[in-house]
């Protein structure tokens, strides 16, 4: 369970200055306070003064005669509810926050109420009705506001709606918008950029303009650094996500210590059970992965699914994200059963808010797809896999980056099925979307052409095919480091390859290699099957050890589902094993 917020011990604190300056008329001085209260609490640094200056409860607080302080004060205590997650409370002090500024003629505090609700409302509960209301009501505020960051905070938070909403060119404009009016008012190193820039990022990092992304979160860090000091929470943030974009550079080494840095100056200002955890958990959890470190991966999405359910309950968009992530990295370990319930799960949350095309579902079809494809189940691989790069060319366009995966998965089912041709001209379709955003030699790139080695292969084309393979080993090698377990591919179609054209003898390192690497990252044993099989005809080709490729073969059959490959086993089994 989370451990107790001072949010709200916080808040009390508050109102029971402004009752106690009230009496000397000091205004100015309430306003002061109200907002050192409410920054300090945002970084999870309770005031010493806190505990003493409790002196009312609820009903009194509703009882202070002014009521643009009061207004004042239930708006930062719905935005401190943001802060910790609890959506619902939040819109409800917003609320109230309203009512109380339209009532004493409070125009800044209507605005500032009205703009934030467009936040939860739009896109903390993915509620875009109420949230595009909102937004009308915010901007007839604004209009009326004389708070010269008033129209900045309205088209942030509409750029906010609009990323919940899976529009993500409009909330690159909304939010590009925000950024400039805001730099008008409060110069180009103002600490309050950094949240603009980093949600600027975020919307160009969705549509896969990983560069331009990377120039707002740069940006966003030294901003922080210098005018915060490397221990914020805006610094985790923009570290958090700087380290997005090293993962989708292919730098992951260099995002793990971004991801690392962000949790754990979260932890140390925020505890463990902190909303604000669980980002830094799903990013750890990718990165982790990337790096061939599965179980590591599955224990950070585990504890951010833990958090998430925890602060929004078990319906909420986040979640399905979150489990989404865990059934992904279960279907590596080989747990289908359990990949299928987290994903399926997923599934009927975002079909209750979300919109029958909405990007986020993206992931969820095409991690259905592919443990379709491991059960065997072919065509409801291709039906969900379709049906996710449908939407996927209609949000994005048929360039989007992940569109590229979608491809490269719906080839890897049609060479399952046997449709080599089909299957060659999907993958080639994902490599040429990845070279164009990710450059050549990069590690996703690399997997593509072990790929399209291995249908070269079969299709009889070894020339073409060994180039194909030895250029993904060598790009792999140079960018994740001789014992990835992704080198696994290429070896492996390096090593079909070579027993295919008789040249057995060169075929047994680079199978005994994958072998070892699979082992060393302690691969589900569906995972090695393919380099067990391998590896057990190699050595038997060379006049090897017989009684080790014939264990070999057999661990490879065990672990391999019912079908065209296990048959493939049982007869080279029938034919050897005597």
């Amino acid at each position: 369970m989370p451990t107790r917020s001072p949010y709200r011990l916080l808040i009390v604190a508050g109102i029971a200055v402004v009752a106690a300056l009230l009496a000397s008329g000091l205004t100015a001085a309430v306003d002061r306070q109200l907002h050192a209260l409410y920054a300090r609490t945002l970084i999870g640094r309770s005031p010493t003064q806190a505990v003493v200056l409790v002196g009312l409860d609820g009903a009194q607080a509703q009882a202070l005669a002014y009521g643009p302080l009061l207004a004042q004060a239930l708006r930062l205590r719905g935005e401190l509810r943001v802060a910790e997650g609890r959506y619902a409370d939040a819109e409800q002090a917003l609320r109230a926050a309203y009512v109380t500024a339209r009532t004493s003629g409070d125009g800044e505090q209507s605005a500032a109420a009205a703009t934030a609700l467009v936040g939860v409302t739009g896109a903390s509960l993915a509620r875009f009705e109420a949230g595009a209301l909102w937004r009308d009501v915010a901007t007839a505020e604004v209009a009326g506001s004389v708070d010269r960051l008033a129209p900045s905070d309205l088209a942030f938070k509409t750029g906010e709606m609009a990323i919940r909403e899976g529009e993500y060119a409009r909330a690159e404009a909304e939010t590009a918008r925000a950024l400039a009016l805001r730099e008008q008012v409060v110069g180009p190193t103002d600490s309050s950029l950094i949240v603009a820039l980093n949600q600027l990022g975020g919307a160009l990092e969705k549509q896969g303009k990983f560069a331009a992304a990377g120039q707002h979160f740069r940006r966003a860090l030294a901003i922080g650094e210098a005018a915060l000091g490397p221990d914020h929470p805006l610094v985790a943030a923009a570290s958090d996500n700087l380290g997005s974009i090293l993962q989708a550079e292919g730098r992951y080494e260099d995002a793990l210590a971004q991801h690392l840095r962000a949790l754990q100056l979260r932890e140390r200002v925020f505890g463990r059970d902190h909303m604000q955890i669980a980002g830094s958990l799903n990013n750890l959890g990718i990165v982790s992965e990337s790096l061939g470190r599965a179980r590591e991966s599955e224990a950070y999405f585990r504890r951010e699914l833990a958090i998430q359910e925890a602060h929004l309950g078990e319906t909420a968009p986040a979640v399905a994200l979150s489990h989404t992530n865990l059934g992904a990295i279960l279907h590596i370990h080989g747990d289908e059963d359990g990949a299928l319930t987290h994903l399926r799960r997923a599934l009927e949350i975002q079909e209750e808010v979300l919109s029958p095309d909405h990007p986020e579902m993206v992931f969820v079809l095409a991690n259905l797809g592919l443990v379709a494809r491991a059960q065997g189940r072919s065509q409801d691989a291709l039906t969900d896999l379709g049906r996710a790069l449908r939407i996927t060319e209609k949000t994005g366009g048929p360039e989007h980056i992940n569109a590229a995966s979608i491809h490269q998965n719906i080839g890897s089912v049609l060479q399952q099925l046997g449709r080599a041709d089909e299957a060659l001209a999907e993958l080639r379709r994902a490599r040429e979307i990845r070279e164009k955003t990710l450059g050549p030699t990069h590690p996703d790139v690399a997997m593509l052409r072990a790929n399209i080695g291995s249908i070269l292969a079969e299709q009889g084309k070894s020339t073409e095919a060994e180039a194909e393979l030895r250029r993904s080993l060598l790009d792999l090698e140079a960018a994740l480091g001789p014992t990835h377990p992704d080198l696994a591919d290429p070896l492996l179609g390096l090593a079909e390859l070579l027993l295919r054209i008789g040249r057995d003898s060169d075929a047994l390192a680079p199978a005994r290699r994958a072998l070892d690497l699979q082992r060393a990252a302690s691969a589900a044993p569906r995972e090695r099957a393919a380099a067990c099989f391998v590896l057990a005809r190699a050595l038997l080709a060379t006049n090897g050890d017989r009684g080790q490729a014939i264990a070999l073969a057999r661990e490879a059959r065990d672990a391999t589902l019912p079908g065209d490959r296990r048959k493939e086993i049982d007869r080279w089994l029938t034919r050897h094993a005597r």
